[in-house]
């Protein structure tokens, strides 16, 4: 370092990323270390190489030798580019300047945030621990000021739930600080979570004890036969994979996400199933990481990855065997009712028959008996296009269409993204590339729920106020899950 400053030569890239380092490495604490050339140090960094990134190092030297608020302000000023919009580390970085700011609300936010978003273990243990400190730290405003740290093995205490019981409860009517809100709605989540997490550990000791353990549940909660096997469900997927309970319990997952596992398992063989349940470490970390609908895709992309190994096939052959169809009279109503159980491939293929029916009987008139609610409507038009079909002899499988949507939002584990066959059914690889070479296949791109490529026309202006298809496909793949077709 010596002899690089002794040179003539302007300092470069690496020289002055060496020289920044030496004089962190020099000081013995944060109040000796030379900030003033830290900080010109990066400024003539930025000269050489404007970067975002840079510039967020230089606000964090610049919060040191001047003030936190300084750096916050720095801080905004970046923010506003949107440049490092998906930085990892950019909600870290505001948390600690809001905690040195003395700013304990607004920080608990952003720890909130940046553990939300931190890559790893150590980084995650790392932010919980300042989080704590903003917890134990904080002035005596009133309980919802603080919040509760996660324990170092992963469960909640009693005491811990007490407070965070004490927190939620103390928010007025008339509260309007979102900084108070938001962590109080987080604590809910949390406090949600471990009443789950009591609730499956109380349901594993009452399946021990009684021979109908559903009944005894729904008998001793007042809830359905169906809830109480929902409990037991759970109980049974936590005693395969007890890390995902310990998570439950801790506030960092959800019964939902529980729920996502158990209808996994319940689908693979058992040779697979115990794959997929070696496989717990990478599954609990996701679903600490994701909504429940985000963890269903890569349960369900790492479910079909193992199925790809052994035979998606014979799954689908036994599906084909347990095809039925039932019909009866309600009494109650008078009304004729139908019961179908098809294997998905039949169930993709009729699907998209009734779907093009419903398109070419509906998309201009409908009734004049049609029902006006969105739901209802769609399925009486689904009823309708039943009846055409068999009136026009309709046992002929039409043409279908598939929407394949590629989405980078949430890149698999291998970085690859998302792929999404539109199809409400998981199928083996190989009935997938021959359903394709019979179908239509249309492919459209998002990220952020923002569309970056689509076929067809999309920007039709004022002509008309009526979509077209590829409208109607680009909404689709969006919504594909709340959108109401028709």
């Amino acid at each position: 370092m010596h002899v690089a400053r002794s040179s003539k030569r302007p300092p470069g890239y690496y020289r002055l990323q060496a020289e920044i380092a030496a004089l962190h490495s020099a000081a013995p604490d944060a109040a000796s270390t030379d900030w003033d050339g830290i900080v010109a140090a990066y400024d003539a960094l930025l000269e050489l190489h404007p970067s975002p990134v840079i510039f967020l190092n230089r606000a964090i030297a610049v919060s040191f030798r001047d003030s936190p608020e300084v750096g916050l302000n720095l801080l905004a000023e970046v923010e506003a580019t949107g440049d490092l919009e998906f930085y990892p580390l950019l909600s870290a970085v505001r948390a600690d300047l809001l905690r040195r700011a003395d700013r304990r609300q607004e920080a608990v936010v952003a720890y909130h945030q940046a553990i939300d978003q931190a890559g790893t273990d150590v980084e995650r243990r790392f932010l919980q621990r300042r989080l704590g400190d903003c917890w134990s730290k904080s002035p005596l405003r009133g309980s919802r000021d603080c919040v509760t740290p996660f324990c170092e093995d992963g469960w909640m205490k009693v005491c811990e739930v007490q407070e965070l019981v004490g927190r939620v409860a103390a928010v007025d009517a008339d509260c309007a600080d979102w900084a108070v809100l938001h962590a109080a709605v987080g604590e809910l989540r949390r406090l949600k979570s471990w009443v789950e997490g009591r609730e499956v550990f109380l349901a594993g000791l009452v399946a021990k004890v009684s021979s109908f353990p559903e009944k005894s549940l729904a008998e001793a909660g007042r809830s359905s036969l169906r809830e109480g096997e929902q409990v037991i469900k759970r109980s049974e997927t936590v005693e395969q994979i007890p890390t995902l309970g310990t998570s439950l319990e801790a506030g960092r997952v959800s019964g939902a996400h529980v729920d996502v596992l158990t209808r996994a398992l319940a689908q693979l063989q058992p040779a697979t199933r115990q794959q997929l349940v070696d496989d717990a470490a990478s599954l609990v970390h996701a679903a600490e990481n994701t909504t429940p609908d985000e963890f269903a895709r890569t349960v369900g992309a790492q479910a079909r990855r193992l199925e790809r190994d052994s035979d998606g096939l014979e799954r689908l052959e036994r599906q084909r065997r347990a095809v039925r169809f039932d019909s009866w009279v309600d009494r109650a109503t008078g009304m004729g009712r139908w019961s179908a159980t098809w294997d998905p491939e039949t169930m993709v293929r009729l699907e998209n028959l009734i779907d093009a029916k419903v398109q070419a009987l509906f998309h201009d008139t409908q009734p004049a008996n049609c029902p006006t609610d969105l739901l209802a409507k769609q399925s009486f038009l689904r009823a309708h296009a039943v009846l055409a079909l068999l009136d026009d002899g309709g046992c002929r499988l039409g043409r279908p269409e598939i929407v394949v949507v590629v989405d980078h939002t949430h890149p698999q584990p291998d970085g690859r993204p998302f792929i999404d066959w539109g199809l409400p059914v998981d199928l083996p690889d190989r009935v997938l590339d021959d359903l394709a070479s019979r179908a239509d296949s249309f492919t459209v791109v998002v990220r952020n729920g923002v569309i970056i490529d689509a076929p067809g026309e999309l920007n039709l202006g004022r002509t008309t106020r009526i979509a077209n298809r590829a409208q109607r496909r680009a909404v689709g793949a969006l919504y594909a899950t709340c959108a109401v077709p028709g």
